[in-house]
């Protein structure tokens, strides 16, 4: 990618910081990227999406080192060679924080964590500890539906994350996330999907980022691959949600309405139900919808997405406790 240069540091400076600007949010509605950026041993797990690009890159000292070649170039700017001034962002490793009715830490179960950044995790890592055996592990925040894991030589991540519908403005930026031989989670700066104007339910955007490597052991080479895909998928928000456990002649034993956001974890149900019906009010532009779902005995949990102020759904699982008839 070039530019046309006029003789001034703080012209070549800014003409820079809008190239990149440019190329690291690049709109596309499906995309697939190989990785192209060096990281030597260490392996792609996951991504971080947040709704702002992370300016990680590390301008001055590219200046610096480079100010010479470039203003030998015929006076045209040329992005290359560049990886070592993307910069990163390392995760803690902390002791993992379940949300019960009341939280706890449980001891030597781990988790790695952007303490200071906001947005959606979304990789697959693994943790080494002396007391303890290894392990593997998700991270994904209660936001993914849908969710798929394959672990193999073939390994891979899919998730859908649902988002309120917007009037102005959709983006959403997949930065890559990975893990070095000695455990360290760290991000760089990734791409982006964004689009304008209302979008309604159904509308759906998805992106890829994938990578290969060999392993050699005893003299045989292996090749390996992980790919993570996220779906982004926009949902009309409920207004009111409404649990209504029907007997086997059909006939109503209780009718539960709540709040999106005050649906409770678990739901006791009575011996005598037979069935369950969830019903959800919908707020669309043209009429609240309201959608029903049929839950039977052998259906152990419906799915209740909670509207953020982030513009993204929460996911909750809700346990439903069936009694033997």
């Amino acid at each position: 990618m070039r530019m046309r240069m006029k003789m001034n540091k703080k012209y070549i400076l800014v003409s820079l910081m809008l190239i990149l600007a440019i190329s690291l949010s690049s709109c596309q509605l499906a995309e697939d990227d190989g990785l192209e950026i060096q990281t030597h041993n260490d392996r792609l797990i996951g991504v971080f999406i947040t709704s702002e690009p992370l300016d990680l890159f590390d301008f001055e000292s590219y200046m610096q080192d480079n100010i010479s070649s470039i203003m030998k170039k015929g006076n045209d700017i040329t992005i290359e060679h560049s990886e070592k001034y993307q910069g990163r962002i390392y995760a803690e490793l902390k002791p993992m924080v379940f949300e019960d009715s009341e939280p706890f830490q449980s001891e030597g179960v781990m988790e790695y964590v952007f303490e200071e950044l906001e947005g959606i995790p979304f990789f697959h890592y693994w943790v080494q500890q002396i007391d303890y055996e290894p392990y593997t592990a998700m991270s994904s925040a209660n936001y993914f539906s849908d969710s798929h894991l394959s672990i193999g030589d073939e390994t891979s991540i899919e998730g859908t994350i649902y988002v309120i519908p917007n009037s102005t403005h959709h983006a959403y930026y997949l930065n890559p996330v990975y893990q070095s031989s000695d455990g360290q989670v760290y991000l760089m700066t990734g791409t982006g999907i964004s689009f304008s104007g209302y979008m309604g339910e159904g509308a759906a955007y998805s992106q890829t980022l994938d990578e290969k490597h060999t392993i050699t052991e005893n003299g045989e080479t292996t090749e390996k691959s992980f790919k993570v895909s996220v779906n982004i998928a926009v949902k009309y928000p409920p207004v009111s949600v409404n649990v209504i456990q029907m007997d086997s002649e059909s006939n109503i034993i209780l009718s539960q309405e709540y709040k999106p956001d005050t649906v409770p974890d678990e739901i006791d149900l009575n011996k005598d139900t037979s069935y369950v019906i969830f019903e959800s009010k919908v707020d669309s532009p043209d009429e609240k919808i309201i959608k029903r779902q049929l839950f039977e005995a052998k259906d152990n949990y419906f799915t209740n997405y909670i509207p953020t102020d982030n513009g993204y759904y929460k996911v909750q699982s809700v346990s439903l406790l069936w009694r033997e008839q």
